[in-house]
């Protein structure tokens, strides 16, 4: 057993031990993220998974390295005038590096909110979590566990989405009706580790411990999980779907 208090550390950590023959053992902290690298506009990862009706609560969560701090890298997207549309920068003209969280509600007017500290260009990982529910109307933004921006949104709306069929990317913008379908102009540049979509809108708590641990996979209410340890990034690698939907596959090279 052993008590650790790290100085600092950034991304994911987990305590490991390593035996070494009949030696004894060494424990120690590691810290370290493993993601898929996005540069371009034709790199990205289609999503065999779609939405068609309103949706009453989500929560998106992403841990993310974003390079590029004067533009959009968009995280994960099905389509911004839809559904809703996860990303870091913005193509709306506000100030870039924050993260980006625009969602449409059922009767079509989309909220575009901007958060309020700057992520990328910092050459670190970060833990994004986003989310939105009917029932307090409010849009939130995590970073890091920690509370950045709180707007009210959807006011009067049953859910977001207008009903038209979109497929999903990450990496990538979406106006996708089918599986591999049309995308949006712009990509990412950065790296991504994990995706997850949730059908609830995760609590403070949550969120705080979700930066430190990986959900259950197939667990309750976990309605999408990619993750891409061990993805090489080639093209057309299937990529699981560790919720409860289905899964993707590269496009391009990453």
């Amino acid at each position: 057993e052993a008590w650790v208090e790290p100085g600092r550390v950034i991304g994911r950590g987990q305590i490991l031990h390593h035996r070494h023959g009949d030696q004894g053992y060494t424990l120690g902290l590691s810290c370290e993220c493993h993601g898929l690298e996005f540069r371009d506009t034709g790199n990205y990862v289609a999503l065999d998974c779609s939405y068609a009706a309103t949706i009453a609560a989500i929560t998106v969560q992403a841990w993310v390295m974003i390079d590029d701090a004067t533009a959009q890298s968009i995280i994960v997207s099905f389509d911004r005038s839809e559904y809703f549309h996860l990303a870091v920068g913005n193509d709306q003209g506000e100030a870039q590096g924050r993260v980006y969280w625009a969602t449409t509600g059922s009767d079509g007017n989309t909220h575009d909110m901007i958060g309020s500290q700057v992520i990328a260009g910092t050459g670190e990982w970060h833990f994004v979590s986003v989310s939105y529910d009917t029932v307090s109307g409010q849009k939130h933004i995590y970073i890091d566990g920690e509370l950045d921006t709180v707007e009210g949104a959807h006011t009067g709306c049953s859910g977001l989405g207008t009903g038209i069929t979109r497929y999903g990317f990450i990496g990538t913008g979406s106006e996708a009706t089918s599986f591999k379908g049309s995308t949006g102009p712009d990509g990412c540049d950065g790296a991504i580790a994990e995706v997850r979509v949730w059908s609830v809108a995760r609590s403070a708590s949550q969120v705080r411990d979700d930066m430190h641990t990986r959900p259950s996979e197939g667990g309750s209410n976990l309605a999408h999980y990619f993750r891409f340890d061990d993805i090489v990034g080639e093209a057309g690698e299937v990529v699981l779907n560790l919720g409860s939907g289905s899964g993707g596959a590269v496009v391009g090279s990453l």
